[in-house]
């Protein structure tokens, strides 16, 4: 405790009127004092602690020890579900600055498409929702009316490249949503999330849109952004006449981003044929079929399957042939 007594008393002394009151009043205008700093646990009983400004928390370099307990464990304040300690802030998380500002993964209603005028180098994308992340002071913000904006990979600004050397050839580039915590525009990188784009003076904040391929021409190729998904125009063949009788794997990567999430396919096999399709090794992801003699159309169906490693494998289980074509991929952004 801080509080002093005001006189410390010898034998035979008088209690007088004075020196009574100076110690009651020394206690009740100093009730703080009287407390501050504990020496042992408070249990409060069931009752609620109301009307606080500001907590603040000892760094104790642990995480909370048991149920329902706060403690702080240097940048973060965790809190025990009774099972196991977990972080409710981590400050770490939340930079403020930097080249590549501060990013989301919060777009909803996402379209685009390439441009009308110039549909090579120009893609064209809109958004019902963006969440984009202010860090002048750590706030998300939702911009609920989204401008149309034309992505141009001629020009090195906003709405533009976001570095000045040209994008290299037959590769993904990655567009982006982007604020200065008032306006929102549009950049392309070639570096997917979570590192981000390299902001333009002034622009703290970005929302991952969508990855887009720049094609051996140095062209976009024809794409329809819906929500999570991109679809190609047209279709891109990975696999043309494939008559392996043991699994053979497919490369996809120049059809689909390193962070895809999902591929669509589509499979088109040849009279009496019946392919496997394998997502992993020796683990059949479709059945194949038994071929009657009867049965001597060709025939197509789309299949997705998850991104593992941007590869594909197959075997024919008969002597004609498998096509293979990506049709799309979809991406995490928040859709």
């Amino acid at each position: 405790m801080a509080l002093s007594r005001v006189k410390t008393w010898g034998s035979g002394e008088v209690l007088t009127d004075t020196d009574l009151n100076g110690e009651f009043n020394n206690i009740l205008n100093n009730p703080v004092a009287l407390i501050s700093p504990l020496t042992g646990n408070v249990d409060v009983d069931g009752q609620d602690l109301q009307d606080a400004d500001e907590v603040e928390f000892r760094d104790a370099a642990s995480n909370a020890s048991a149920a329902g307990r706060l403690r702080r464990n240097g940048t973060r304040l965790t809190w025990h579900n009774g099972t196991a300690a977990k972080n409710l802030a981590y400050t770490d998380e939340i930079t403020t600055g930097g080249a590549s500002g501060v990013g989301t993964y919060t777009v909803r209603g996402l379209t685009g498409t390439n441009s009308a005028t110039a549909n090579t180098t120009m893609f064209t994308m809109t958004a019902n929702q963006v969440v984009t992340w202010r860090a002048t002071d750590n706030v998300a913000v939702l911009a609920t009316t989204v401008p149309t904006v034309s992505l141009d990979s001629g020009i090195y600004s906003v709405n533009g490249r976001d570095h000045s050397p040209v994008f290299p050839a037959d590769s993904f580039l990655h567009a982006y949503w982007i604020s200065n915590g008032a306006t929102i525009n549009g950049i392309l990188s070639a570096t997917a999330p979570p590192t981000g784009p390299i902001m333009p003076s002034g622009y703290t904040g970005w929302a991952y849109a969508h990855a887009l391929r720049w094609n051996h021409s140095s062209q976009f190729a024809t794409m329809y952004l819906r929500g999570d998904w991109c679809y190609y125009a047209t279709g891109v063949n990975v696999l043309i006449e494939g008559t392996a009788t043991n699994e053979t794997t497919v490369t996809i990567s120049g059809a689909v981003p390193t962070n895809a999430d999902t591929i669509g396919l589509m499979i088109y096999r040849t009279a009496r044929n019946t392919e496997i399709i394998r997502v992993l090794t020796s683990n059949d992801y479709t059945r194949g079929g038994v071929v009657s003699a009867g049965n001597v159309g060709d025939v197509t169906y789309n299949l997705q399957i998850p991104n593992v490693g941007q590869q594909v494998r197959y075997f024919d289980t008969t002597s004609n042939a498998t096509h293979i074509d990506v049709v799309g991929f979809s991406i995490s952004n928040g859709s």
